[in-house]
């Protein structure tokens, strides 16, 4: 079946939570990726060493421009001290970074990931949906710190990119967020019938 990939366009930066230290970091997922997750290695006091955004591949594909296909992505860089073992927390299959809660001090000690379903319904126009989380948060890290209030991309929104500040451990996390949309485009002869890609915009 043809696979199309997305495509990008304007961001939404969320709120940064964490501490005010640290050097400044902006990661992306290439343009045809959103965040599905992210690795990371903790202290023994559960604060957050060093972390990387998790970037998969969305495409349009199957028997019909309805369904999404996400694949292995792009590796992104692995920002704070290196050393420790690697985790990581994962979305299920199908499902996008929408937001974030946690606990922090002067340094993230938990960080919870929410994940949302994202679909492609209709048969022209065609709609794209991103649900509300609807699965338990994944949680990394331990318990110290205040908690921050659920840190969200807006409605039909998903994560692309994060902000995080590091020094001696993650001082802070923010999300970069996209709105995810269908449009149809002609590919390669202009005489064939138009065929429907998912971007962003």
């Amino acid at each position: 079946a043809a696979m199309w990939p997305v495509v990008m366009g304007p961001t939404f930066a969320t709120a940064i939570q964490g501490g005010a230290g640290g050097t400044s970091f902006t990661d992306e997922c290439p343009v045809g990726e959103v965040l599905v997750g992210f690795d990371y290695t903790a202290e023994t006091t559960g604060t957050l060493r060093s972390f990387r955004p998790v970037c998969a591949a969305v495409e349009l594909g199957g028997a019909g421009p309805t369904r999404l296909s996400f694949t292995a992505g792009t590796t992104m860089p692995l920002r704070g001290p290196s050393g420790g073992t690697v985790q990581s927390r994962l979305c299920p299959s199908g499902y996008a970074w929408t937001g974030m809660t946690g606990r922090a001090g002067s340094l993230i000690s938990e960080l919870q990931l929410q994940c949302s379903r994202v679909t492609v319904t209709g048969t022209g126009p065609y709609t794209v949906a991103v649900a509300a989380p609807a699965i338990p948060a994944l949680s990394a890290g331990g318990t110290s710190g205040t908690a921050f209030a659920a840190t969200v991309c807006p409605g039909g929104y998903v994560a692309h990119g994060v902000t995080t500040r590091s020094s001696t451990g993650i001082d802070a996390i923010g999300l970069r967020c996209e709105r995810l949309r269908a449009f149809r485009v002609v590919v390669n002869n202009p005489a064939t019938a138009p065929l429907t890609a998912l971007g962003y915009g």
